[in-house]
């Protein structure tokens, strides 16, 4: 790209990000969505990529110096294809590339980069006109005149059909009509027409972005529930429960922090009252004896506490086995009593029993408590 000044003066540096719109080839020249960067080779000049590695030419468009690195807005996203001014009226229609979106009757545009297909000339209706129509893929344009009826519209009457390229940049514009101002020595202001249904006393409004907002009664949902993709923000409180949830459906989804039914939060180790259980029993034998049956599918049984009480004449084990492999061994004197509290817990396989025994016969009591759980 060559410019009419130095690339200091416009103050592009390597790096500077540029956008690309409006060029008549938009097959090898789409137009840019996200700024590209440009590299400075010389005092006037700087280049860019823009389109695919092939070898085309093409013409008209613009390149404009993105500030911030932010692609511009007011561009409208299709290209002029084709130009034509109507003689008699001196209308200006450009034919896009797809309907034409983004301007409306009555909107004031700007122009920019008509140049013919196949020699790059100048097509003379760069400037400022405003919206007349649209139909698809017709966008009809009308000359533009100052309040003492100079044409501010490039001075072309009539063109024949011309195959081009070129870009249509929305205008700043603030358009009001039946407006009066009326001073007093209070310094009051009215405006003629507010609070009637008039259509032509309306002061025209273009809402720059109306996000909808939708109100059920006069409840104010969450943006997520349990189980659901992890929020931002995140809600706070507590899930309260007499009964163990089912298992998230996946790592990574959002689970509520669980209290139970009077609001007393629930952390590891302990769990919900419901789930909770106790056993209690004399071992004799050294044989699997069922201390907690299979929890049903997911569930697990978690062990907390561990007490023992050997009333035989010898020290004797005792084990506890997750089905049939053993998960805790410890010693009991004769005579004595032990007990640990696990505070990081034995737990089962999922729907698996859980089973004590002794490693030699003996007189020993047993007791566990522990909770189910995922």
């Amino acid at each position: 790209v060559t410019i009419d000044r130095t690339c200091a003066e416009a103050g592009i540096v390597t790096g500077s990000y540029f956008t690309c719109k409006g060029a008549r080839d938009i097959t090898n020249y789409p137009n840019l969505t996200a700024p590209t960067q440009v590299t400075v080779t010389g005092a006037n000049t700087f280049t860019l990529t823009w389109g695919g590695a092939v070898t085309a030419t093409t013409w008209g468009g613009v390149v404009i110096l993105a500030n911030g690195g932010q692609d511009i807005s007011v561009a409208v996203g299709q290209n002029v294809q084709t130009a034509v001014i109507d003689a008699a009226t001196g209308w200006l229609t450009l034919t896009g590339n797809a309907t034409w979106t983004g301007t409306q009757a009555g909107d004031y545009v700007n122009l920019y980069g008509a140049r013919a297909e196949t020699t790059g000339a100048d097509v003379g209706i760069d400037g400022a006109w405003q919206t007349v129509s649209i139909s698809t893929v017709s966008l009809v344009l009308k000359p533009l005149f100052d309040v003492f009826g100079n044409r501010v519209s490039p001075n072309i009457t009539s063109l024949a059909s011309t195959n081009c390229g070129g870009t249509v940049l929305m205008r700043t514009t603030i358009r009001a009509h039946d407006m009066m101002f009326l001073a007093w020595t209070e310094n009051q202001v009215m405006l003629d027409g507010a609070g009637t249904t008039r259509a032509d006393k309306a002061l025209p409004v273009n809402m720059i972005n109306s996000p909808a907002v939708t109100l059920t009664s006069t409840t104010i949902a969450g943006t997520a529930a349990i189980d659901s993709a992890f929020p931002n923000p995140v809600g706070q409180g507590f899930r309260v429960a007499n009964a163990n949830p089912a298992a998230m459906s996946a790592a990574g989804d959002i689970v509520g922090a669980l209290a139970t039914m009077i609001g007393a939060l629930i952390s590891k180790p302990y769990a919900l009252p419901e789930a909770e259980w106790t056993y209690s029993n004399v071992l004799t034998t050294t044989s699997d004896v069922v201390a907690q049956t299979a929890a049903g599918a997911g569930l697990r049984r978690h062990v907390t506490w561990i007490g023992a009480s050997n009333t035989g004449a010898s020290a004797v084990d005792v084990i506890v086995k997750d089905g049939a492999n053993t998960r805790l061994q410890i010693t009991v004197p004769a005579g004595q009593f032990v007990q640990f509290a696990l505070p990081t817990g034995i737990l089962s396989t999922a729907n698996t029993v859980l089973n004590v025994a002794l490693s030699a016969a003996g007189t020993v009591r047993v007791n566990l408590l522990g909770y189910t759980a995922p």
